[in-house]
């Protein structure tokens, strides 16, 4: 008995799965390769990342969608929780930005502020995050601000 079951057992997912399920399931595990599992939270996440200077001459502040769309590529394949990626690329958007941060004359950023702020870099992109968690008193919005650059 033990060897019918030896012999058929290479030959379950050919005969008892269907066809559909098995290219569900091979897509699935080619999406798993593309998409490592994330961190578990956003600090460990960050705490992978390199701290990093910027030079906010070559600050872009108004990203394209092609920009936004490389940079939230590259948050997930940097395994970066779903739910903070979202809302990372939501608060690129300047005008959610603390008002310390902000300036009314070009160009509208506060340069004193933003030089005593802590950056990590996002791999492969031009942009970085500035973390709440690295910025306590920042007043920044959770979990921070990413800031594009050309």
């Amino acid at each position: 008995m033990i060897w019918k079951i030896i012999f058929f057992l290479p030959c379950f997912n050919v005969v008892v799965c269907p066809r559909w399920w098995r290219s569900q399931s091979s897509s699935y595990a080619r999406m798993q390769q593309e998409y490592p599992e994330p961190y578990r939270n956003f600090v460990s996440w960050l705490n992978d990342r390199a701290v990093t200077s910027v030079d906010m001459s070559t600050w872009d502040s108004v990203p394209s969608q092609t920009s936004k769309d490389t940079v939230r590529e590259q948050l997930r394949l940097s395994r970066c929780p779903a739910a903070d990626v979202g809302r990372l690329i939501t608060n690129s958007d300047k005008n959610t930005w603390p008002t310390q941060i902000k300036s009314g004359q070009a160009p509208y950023y506060n340069a004193h502020y933003m030089t005593s702020m802590t950056f990590r870099q996002i791999p492969e992109t031009s942009a970085v995050v500035a973390a709440c968690s690295d910025n306590p008193t920042r007043g920044l919005p959770s979990p921070g601000i990413l800031i594009f650059f050309f």
